[in-house]
């Protein structure tokens, strides 16, 4: 049986990692975790445990591009909180150093691109991390080209790569 991790700051303000372990997990790619109880995200934790099975993966760990629980950009402090942020780099790292990690899905939405911290804090994420990675997202991408996560749209059918570089090269993130 896999092991849950949730893996947070001291005062829980704070998410780094939640999940079950695996030999070769799914890892979902957010923006941030949002400020409320882990019973709410029962649906969306439900669609991910879901897909990894339908990929044949034996484990699934979100990871997110800003660690704090929030419920909208505008409440990101990133000064505040840069002590939370650095550790959410290495949680991220040595995660993919830990697990045979080898599909990644991305699905931060367009959010990421209006405050140029978080642009910032996943052109940094991506740099700690292997690029032999095989990167997917499920639906339609965003007007913009960003991968949303769409809980409507969550099916193995609708799943398509999300070629990493392309992404990076369209937004000067290199």
């Amino acid at each position: 049986m896999n092991k849950w991790i949730c893996k947070e700051s001291k005062q829980k303000i704070a998410r780094y990692i939640i999940g079950k372990e695996g030999s070769n997990p799914l890892v979902l790619f957010t923006l941030y975790p949002e400020d409320h109880s882990l019973a709410k995200w029962s649906a969306t934790i439900k669609k991910v445990i879901k897909m990894s099975e339908a990929l044949d993966k034996d484990g699934w760990l979100i990871i997110n591009v800003y660690p704090i629980k929030i419920n909208s950009v505008s409440e990101i402090n990133q000064i505040e909180n840069m002590q939370l942020v650095y550790r959410n780099r290495e949680e991220i790292k040595d995660l993919f150093n830990k697990y045979n990690v080898t599909t990644v899905w991305a699905a931060w939405g367009n959010e990421v691109q209006e405050n140029t911290f978080l642009w910032y804090e996943l052109k940094n994420l991506l740099k700690r991390i292997p690029n032999n990675l095989k990167w997917i997202t499920i639906g339609k991408l965003s007007r913009e080209g960003h991968p949303v996560f769409n809980g409507k749209t969550l099916n193995i059918s609708k799943m398509k790569p999300f070629v990493i570089e392309d992404y990076l090269g369209k937004y000067n993130l290199k």
